[in-house]
């Protein structure tokens, strides 16, 4: 396949880079420390990206042979689990956490609670040495965002790296049927699927698909009703709520002009909007992780054939989680409570560098930013989006030769395949990538997140009967009073 000859040579040209900094005389090159600087690289990734990055890694230390040498150590489960780990290390004070670690930038706001062992990266981003500089320029307005995060310090204290936001991916067998009263009672298009508001989606069209859907012949049917199934899966609870809040406006978390975080999310419109969902979820139409059982749709149950859900809403970097052999699998916006204002959530790795209490501090800080730049620079960049499925950090990725080669999708139409999946989610991603948002950062936002998540599958989970306005006032306020028990 093409796609497959593109990687294979973006690879190899990761080999042929310039090297970023590369300075023999002087090991790491910061404080005047001499001899070999070792670093640690901490990240969730799983065995692919694994794989990629510690392939990049050793590009790196061919290239910095007696000078550095990185080490890439992965961390079962996600962010949260790195966020544990390094909190751990920090507890145990004993020099052995890592240099760079792949994390919300939440998650930094903690670690600058905790041992303020968190670099300002301002020393390297703004240098006056061009090898050392980054160039701010050239990455993407949703990558400069990062930039822009305030922190309870003064200063940039993560960089982005693992840029993604969500996707409806959905089974295109129901492009061209007809199901009265839905879609002016024309063909179901692309155009239709694409322009979905969550109250067309769960009050009109769910409804009547799961009525035509029933009637066909069980063999004939689109979705598969027997046991779990669903008309919409939802892969992330707490992207869910959170998006939620921010399209229709109810509100999340706030920080005011001093820096004094605000919890949110405890209205009553919010309350109203999760009792709604409840109602949706009763009725077969919705399923999310936390509702069942902390299994995505996208594995469980959109990836049979027949399909078990019609759509599934996920990352953008989450292309692996889909057996894309199965079926051609297309991708769509996920709904909106307001098509003039369109709102996708911004999520995805970070890196921040830790501080040490050794000698060679100031160097392994260097060695940490130097390995970044060169995770950064414009092929590794190109290399890493066109085979993981995150957005490009960089504009000129997007406008270059790789991207568009993924991107097109004449090579791969009709295919059931992941390269048809990558194509796909590239254009996505090039018609969404300058609308996305992202919600405030302070010491207990990553808490605010994790109560949130935990709430939105607790209210689906509810019965119908369960599901009174007391129990639901009783779980938000729960959430909320967790959530300032941590700011």
């Amino acid at each position: 396949m093409k796609r497959k000859q593109l990687l294979l040579s973006s690879l190899v040209a990761v080999g042929a880079l310039t090297v970023i900094g590369c300075n023999n005389n002087s090991g790491g090159g910061g404080g005047g420390y001499k001899g070999k600087v070792k670093i640690r690289v901490d990240s969730q990734y799983g065995k692919g990206m694994q794989e990629q990055l510690a392939t990049i890694a050793a590009e790196f230390n061919k290239a910095h042979v007696g000078e550095i040498e990185v080490e890439i150590n992965q961390i079962s489960g996600g962010y949260n689990a790195v966020l544990t780990q390094v909190k751990a290390d920090l507890d145990v004070n004993q020099d052995q956490w890592a240099d760079l670690v792949c994390c919300y930038p939440d998650h930094v706001c903690d670690y600058l609670e905790y041992r303020q062992k968190v670099v300002n990266l301002d020393k390297f981003i703004y240098s006056k040495d061009p090898e050392i500089a980054f160039d701010v320029n050239d990455l993407t307005e949703s990558a400069k965002t990062y930039l822009d995060i305030e922190y309870p310090a003064s200063g940039t204290y993560a960089m982005p790296y693992s840029i993604s936001t969500e996707c409806m991916f959905y089974n295109p067998a129901i492009l061209g049927v007809t199901i009265a009263g839905v879609n002016n009672g024309l063909p179901i298009d692309e155009e239709y699927i694409n322009t979905l508001t969550w109250d067309e989606l769960f009050e009109n069209f769910c409804p009547k698909f799961l009525e035509y859907n029933a009637a066909l012949p069980a063999d004939q049917r689109i979705l598969d009703i027997s046991g779990d199934y669903c008309v919409v899966g939802y892969d992330e609870d707490g992207n869910a709520f959170i998006t939620l809040a921010k399209q229709y406006g109810y509100g999340y978390t706030s920080i005011d002009e001093y820096r004094n975080p605000s919890i949110d999310f405890n209205n009553a419109e919010m309350k109203a909007l999760m009792k709604k969902w409840n109602g949706y979820k009763n009725k077969k139409y919705l399923l999310s992780q936390g509702c069942y059982n902390d299994k995505r749709t996208s594995t469980e149950l959109f990836a049979k054939v027949p399909a078990k859900c019609l759509f599934t809403i996920g990352s953008t970097g989450g292309l692996s989680y889909h057996n894309a052999d199965l079926f051609e699998i297309r991708c769509a916006p996920i709904p909106q409570a307001d098509l003039d204002n369109r709102q996708f959530i911004l999520q995805g790795g970070s890196w921040c560098i830790l501080a040490h209490n050794t000698p060679d501090n100031e160097a392994r800080q260097l060695a940490a930013w130097k390995f970044y730049k060169y995770l950064t620079t414009y092929q590794n960049c190109a290399y890493w989006s066109t085979s993981t499925g995150y957005a490009p950090l960089r504009n000129s990725v997007y406008n270059g030769e790789e991207w568009a080669e993924i991107s097109d999708l004449s090579i791969y139409e009709g295919h059931p395949s992941k390269d048809n999946l990558y194509a796909r989610n590239a254009q996505y991603l090039n018609t969404v990538k300058d609308e996305l948002f992202t919600s405030e950062v302070f010491k207990g936002s990553s808490s605010a997140r994790i109560y949130v998540d935990g709430l939105f599958g607790e209210i689906l989970n509810l019965t119908t009967e369960q599901c009174t306005d007391a129990l639901i006032n009783s779980k938000f306020l729960d959430a909320y009073n967790n959530t300032l028990n941590d700011l």
